[in-house]
């Protein structure tokens, strides 16, 4: 991605509300993810990744910084990564309703909670 992606974003999408990308690659994801902090009015987000995730703690922490964000919907493999989710000390997310569709989730769940004080709704599938 460069400056010129970022300027399209900027000037075409400032107003998008709702993101829904479906069987994206992993990594066009987490490079799009670096340039969506600039979407004031991105409250949704729904992201079905076509392959496994290279650094889902990476990708969890970068979607967590989304600020206007409060309906997100993951659907990830992360099968072989075995490194947790460190517990959040300061960082913070407003999403009130988190859907997860990803392998081990479960050894992560606390921390991934602690990241998320603001939840009402939550939903997680864990093959």
């Amino acid at each position: 991605m460069s400056a010129f992606i970022l300027i399209c974003i900027e000037l075409k999408l400032i107003k998008l509300e709702t993101l829904i990308l479906n069987k994206i690659s992993s990594i066009y994801f987490e490079n799009l993810l670096k340039y969506l902090f600039i979407l004031p009015y991105l409250s949704s987000l729904i992201i079905n990744c076509e392959d496994e995730i290279q650094n889902k703690n990476k990708l969890y922490k970068q979607v967590f910084r989304l600020r206007p964000l409060k309906y997100c919907k993951l659907s990830l493999d992360d099968s072989n990564q075995p490194e947790q989710l460190p517990i959040a000390m300061k960082e913070s997310s407003p999403i009130e309703y988190f859907i997860l569709n990803s392998t081990h989730v479960l050894n992560d769940l606390n921390n991934l909670l602690s990241y998320i004080p603001h939840l009402k709704h939550l939903s997680i599938d864990s093959p």
